[in-house]
């Protein structure tokens, strides 16, 4: 069954009454399974809450709780704060002699500790374990601010902590003793400086998690999940395997869709594909995955109830045991206008339950690899060398791109898989060892984008494509704007179709090829509409799209074209080699193919606005029995539908901003 988590913070300094009636009614008719108090929550946090402010908490809790068990719903804690958001004005109390958090620029956190800080790992287990004693909770949850990156507000701190005891380590790791200055250069340039950057990092986060786990007697834990962790080397198995520890309950991962407000469904598809499904997959069976769905101010000024529904019905393929709600004022106001919204989460979780009851799990996914592996901060190439404001983890490009352009693809960390397609960024391909990547292209059809391309020449294997040389021009600071269908094919009813790559696409890597013999899908192409060079290529069993995102805008919008879309399904075609291909025409549905006890599962997921009358999917698939599950129609029943030369048109609507999920034998 799934869950409904609400996320709520009722503090104990207001009309508690009122605000308990509204919350008990709200869990009544949104069928809420499990309430979450904040302590100290954001507006009202007071920085590391000492046990004697955390009793007038504990004790409205615990009025709380006596109402909501006799309503069968089970009550979970979340402390606002572990180590700390960031200082928001807020400093140390008499007492709390913590070692506090140094950016890499020597910015001194005046609130945020030190995880490795003894002092404080005692304080913030002592504190727990009142709360475990006090109120008894089902799950206990640790903020997301559990983590090494983003923790700057009014000061530089970006990520690592470089205090006077992580130098000593990372030092004493090296056998030097480097100031911080010269360190956090050489993190950027220097391999050995990197590893001892990473491995301390990621020691630190263990060894705390441990210590925790050690320390305080309770049975279920809780963790969030968000965009950045593979940057600082998180190891996502190990951590849960941790809080697991000790004859634990298994533990929950709250995975972060990282849309706060309401964004556009495209938008909001982008981030999915780059940052929870990346998540789910690392984390594997490892703990009980729930998304949060979160609207920041929380209001249906910043996010429609509509809204709120697309965010649950897209997140299906995250193949979750619940949602977390975080969608009232975390000010102390309590649950206010949410007739509307109560009454759209009880009509949607039939259809989330029937989801769930599928028990499906990452490994069960079909169709593109998108090659990932954990370790990849060890080896990322930053801007300039400048590893903490220059590195980003690209990995979910690719994956997002292939999604919105109706491709069956799903993450994977085996690098040495034969006989596929696979695409393949290049912050991962750096974490790969030369004979991987020589057999990876040798064994497979290979998706590459810009970023790759880069890589391939770093690491000397630019004969894998047979590329001479390359350029890379700016994003809108070239007059090679374009790209142009060169293979004389009519699309849309013209020839020489054109595609943007002066808008929202990254920057245009001009690869020069040697005398292979290769496939030209496109051409690049000047503002004065003459031939530059090569666009959408495939040399041997390599494809190459040229474009190397740049996160200048929120999401590379300009990489989602028909051109685009038509000549990556054509090539991955002529490879022979996708197995279980399942390419979606309508634009911005995303196909996600499962195979599981005999059957093929297909969820569909329309990340736009429009509604689809009928859905076209092109496969070798032969179906049988088709069973169509929707939101309005969780039991499930059968669908009108037909066989076609490439696949199978299916009849029914799909609305824009649902999802539905077709069982196939």
């Amino acid at each position: 069954m799934f869950r409904y988590h609400l996320r709520i913070q009722l503090p104990p300094t207001l009309d508690f009454e009122e605000r308990l009636e509204n919350m008990l009614d709200f869990c009544k008719k949104a069928k809420i399974d499990d309430v979450i108090f904040f302590i100290g929550c954001e507006e009202l946090a007071i920085g590391h809450i000492t046990i004697e402010e955390a009793k007038p908490y504990a004790q409205v809790i615990n009025r709380a709780s006596t109402y909501l068990k006799e309503m069968g719903i089970t009550v979970s804690l979340n402390p606002w704060m572990t180590i700390g958001h960031y200082d928001g004005g807020r400093s140390l109390k008499d007492g709390q002699n913590f070692r506090t958090f140094v950016g890499h620029d020597g910015a001194t956190a005046e609130m945020v500790a030190c995880p490795a800080c003894e002092n404080w790992r005692k304080y913030y287990a002592e504190l727990l374990n009142f709360y475990v004693e006090a109120i008894q909770p089902d799950t206990i949850w640790l903020e997301d601010d559990f983590r090494l990156h983003g923790h700057g507000s009014a000061k530089n701190i970006k990520r690592g902590c470089f205090c006077e005891e992580h130098m000593r380590l990372y030092n004493e790791r090296l056998g030097t003793s480097y100031d911080r200055e010269t360190f956090v250069r050489l993190i950027g340039t220097d391999a050995a400086a990197r590893k001892a950057f990473v491995d301390i990092s990621r020691e630190t986060m263990e060894d705390t998690l441990q210590y925790i786990a050690d320390h305080v007697d309770q049975r279920c834990f809780g963790l969030m999940t968000g965009g950045a962790y593979l940057e600082e080397g998180r190891r996502y198995p190990a951590f849960f395997k941790t809080l697991a520890s000790d004859g634990r309950e298994k533990p929950f991962n709250r995975i972060t869709t990282g849309v706060p407000r309401q964004f556009s469904p495209q938008q909001s598809g982008t981030r999915l594909h780059c940052w929870s499904m990346l998540n789910r997959y690392l984390t594997d069976n490892t703990a009980n995955c729930v998304t949060e769905i979160e609207n920041n101010p929380h209001g249906n000024y910043t996010k429609s109830v509509r809204f709120n529904k697309f965010q649950q019905l897209n997140a299906i393929p995250l193949l979750l045991s619940g949602s977390t709600f975080s969608i009232f004022e975390f000010n102390g106001n309590g649950a206010i206008n949410y007739e509307r919204l109560a009454k759209m989460y009880a009509s949607i979780k039939p259809y989330l339950s029937r989801a769930e009851e599928l028990k499906l799990s990452p490994a069960d996914m079909t169709g593109v690899a998108v090659l990932v592996n954990e370790d990849v901060a060890y080896t990322a190439k930053a801007d300039s060398g400048d590893y903490i404001n220059g590195f980003t983890d690209t990995t979910g490009e690719l994956m997002a791109w292939l999604a919105l352009l109706g491709v069956n693809c799903h993450y994977s960390a085996d690098a040495d898989m034969t006989g596929g397609v696979v695409a393949v960024d290049g912050q991962v391909l750096r974490s790969l060892s030369k004979t991987q990547i020589e057999k990876l292209f040798a064994n497979n059809f290979v998706i590459l984008n810009g970023n790759g391309v880069e890589a391939l020449f770093d690491m000397g294997l630019q004969q894998l494509i047979d590329a001479d040389g390359y350029e890379c021009f700016v994003e809108r600071k070239s007059i090679k704007t374009f790209e142009q269908l060169c293979t004389g094919e009519k699309l849309y009813g013209i020839t020489k179709m054109r595609a943007t790559s002066f808008f929202g696409t990254g920057d245009y890597v001009h690869v020069t090829y040697g005398n292979r013999e290769k496939t030209a899908y496109t051409t690049m192409m000047d503002a004065y509409e003459q031939p530059f060079g090569a666009g959408m290529t495939v040399v041997g069993n390599a494809f190459i799209e040229p474009h190397k995102y740049n996160r200048t805008e929120p999401i590379p919008y300009g990489m989602y074209h028909p051109l685009r879309e038509h000549v990556i399904k054509q090539a991955m075609n002529k490879s022979g080699l996708l197995a279980d291909k399942f390419f979606v025409t309508e634009e911005n549905v995303a196909p996600y193919s499962f195979r599981k006890d005999g059957k093929l599962i297909l969820m569909l997921v329309n990340f736009c606005d429009d509604d689809y009358e009928s859905l076209h999917i092109e496969t070798d698939a032969v179906f049988t029995q088709l069973e169509i599950i929707t939101p309005s129609h969780p039991d499930g029943y059968t669908p009108n539908y037909r066989k076609t030369e490439t696949g199978y048109v299916i009849e029914e609507t799909l609305c824009g901003l649902e999802s539905c999920i077709l069982i196939c034998k």
